[in-house]
């Protein structure tokens, strides 16, 4: 009787600790539940596995490591001692973390960053890093977009943050370099102590536009085509501390021209507006849109005059046979490049071209212009392929006016080639005896330019077929949108010139190298 009174007691004893153990682990739970509600910003103690739910397992999918601050999403944790990462899938262990009291400040993420156009996957297994220090490392692949491209690392955009991957982490790149902006205004303020407050409201004027200030580092990785910068970019350097604007003040990282110019990507040495004055409100809205400062209701510069060149055909002379006077021989074309590369010659883009001709900007006395016709023998990916390689090769911009009707535009792309209208389907006899655009009504020569437009996707400029124009077609080019318009004509190009009339020289394979030397100088 004793020994079973003694077991009871026992019994009860053990069950009454059990039951108090058991409450103190609830009660437990429920004030670590309450007070990790609480929780905002943690901070990881160790390093740490990150975890994500499969239904109601916890399956190990990175690392995180010591120090690395994680917001908590408070909302949604029901999974003690699991806790969910706020905006993400992932989850973390209570134990290891603690609380963080301070705000969290994680972006380092200035406004001039925008997405490159170019996106990566990951391998199965990567690593993330800021500063230098491993911040992530995940077992599973990932898609990223990039915010900058190094030799040896990509830079993305995690939990707020530019972080980088190492590309021996990357298994797959895709997409394209976007060119946002493919100019940037360079402002050099001289001493600009003599005119600070007029320095001050010039800044003010330029945050109103919404331009976007950059850094020296910016401008130099945006130089180099590892980032993609806003539309509306400016530099500015003065000889000043001021923390409100993104003033630089060290100038020797880079080798200036200063030419009161816009300082466009591909050029070697870049142009800077060089200002030691108060400038009027038009004169800073025409320089940080990328315009000419010294500018009048007339054109100015009209005495500079840029040789304009046009290319039909390009064959291989030495195992290809081409009869016709317009073909082009690839090694004389060589020569050609090689003297223009020699002696310091900006060969320039179309808008380059344009902006000039309207008076916008100003270009260096040795410029010249490479334009092709129709899209024939050796210009196309699919019909010889001599063209764009050599132009690549250079490094030298070219325009091909482009028969839309007779070659997809897809076949001739290339970041050396843009692509304009040579008219949709006009590049023939007309019914009267002479070039189709003279003889077609204006209704149906303007539904031809349009359907053109439609497949070069520009209306920077038109080149007359035949070089043949008048009245009605210059008028009709003009009302289809068109910018600018080129002819014939073996002469150099000037400001006087008119717009829908711009003279070319026509290089033949009688061109031989002096000819060539004396239309371009």
């Amino acid at each position: 009787i004793m020994n079973k009174a003694k077991k009871n007691k026992l019994f009860v004893l053990v069950s009454v600790v059990a039951s108090l153990i058991i409450i103190l682990l609830i009660f437990r739970g429920i004030l670590l539940r309450i007070y990790h509600d609480n929780y905002d910003v943690v901070r990881v103690k160790k390093e740490s596995y990150l975890y994500e739910k499969n239904d109601l397992d916890y399956k190990k999918i990175g690392m995180v490591y010591k120090n690395v601050l994680l917001k908590i999403d408070k909302k949604s944790n029901n999974n003690f001692p699991y806790l969910k990462l706020k905006n993400r899938s992932y989850y973390i262990k209570y134990n290891d973390i603690v609380k963080y009291n301070k705000e969290i400040n994680k972006s380092n993420i200035n406004n001039s960053y925008l997405k490159t156009g170019i996106s990566i996957k990951t391998k199965d297994k990567y690593l993330l890093t800021y500063n230098n220090k491993k911040e992530y490392e995940f077992y599973k692949s990932d898609t990223y977009d990039v915010y900058l491209k190094d030799d040896s690392y990509y830079k993305v955009i995690y939990d707020g943050k530019l972080v980088n991957i190492d590309k021996k982490y990357v298994e797959k790149e895709f997409g394209i370099l976007l060119n946002e902006n493919d100019r940037i205004s360079i402002l050099y303020y001289e001493n600009v102590q003599n005119y600070y407050d007029d320095f001050l409201l010039d800044m003010e004027k330029i945050e109103k536009e919404k331009y976007t200030f950059i850094d020296s580092s910016d401008f130099i990785l945006w130089k180099n085509k590892k980032i993609n910068l806003p539309k509306k970019s400016v530099l500015v350097f003065a000889d000043v501390d001021n923390k409100k604007y993104k003033i630089n003040k060290n100038t020797d990282e880079i080798n200036f021209n200063d030419d009161n110019s816009v300082c466009l990507i591909d050029d070697d040495v870049p142009s800077r507006y060089k200002i030691n004055r108060k400038l009027s409100d038009e004169e800073l809205l025409r320089i940080i849109d990328g315009k000419n400062v010294y500018f009048d209701n007339e054109r100015k510069y009209n005495n500079q005059a840029i040789a304009v060149l046009n290319y039909h055909f390009f064959y291989d002379s030495k195992t290809e046979v081409c009869n016709e006077l317009i073909c082009e021989p690839v090694d004389e074309f060589r020569e050609q490049l090689d003297y223009l590369k020699d002696n310091e010659f900006k060969v320039l883009t179309l808008t380059e071209f344009k902006d000039w001709m309207y008076g916008d900007i100003k270009l260096p006395k040795k410029s010249v212009l490479i334009t092709i016709d129709d899209g024939a023998a050796g210009t196309s990916k699919i019909n010889g392929n001599k063209l764009i390689p050599i132009l690549e090769e250079y490094k030298m911009p070219g325009t091909l006016f482009l028969i839309s009707a007779w070659w997809k535009k897809e076949n001739y792309i290339s970041k050396y080639l843009t692509i304009e209208s040579h008219g949709y389907d006009i590049h023939k006899q007309g019914k009267c005896g002479k070039a189709m655009a003279l003889c077609l009504s204006r209704e149906n020569l303007l539904a031809d330019l349009k359907k053109s437009l439609e497949n070069s996707d520009s209306n920077l400029a038109f080149a007359y077929p035949f070089f043949s124009t008048n009245d009605k077609v210059s008028s009709t080019v003009k009302e289809a949108g068109f910018k600018i318009a080129f002819v014939g004509g073996y002469k150099k190009a000037t400001r006087n010139d008119d717009l829908y009339h711009i003279p070319r020289y026509q290089i033949l394979n009688t061109t031989d190298i002096e000819t060539f030397k004396e239309y371009v100088n």
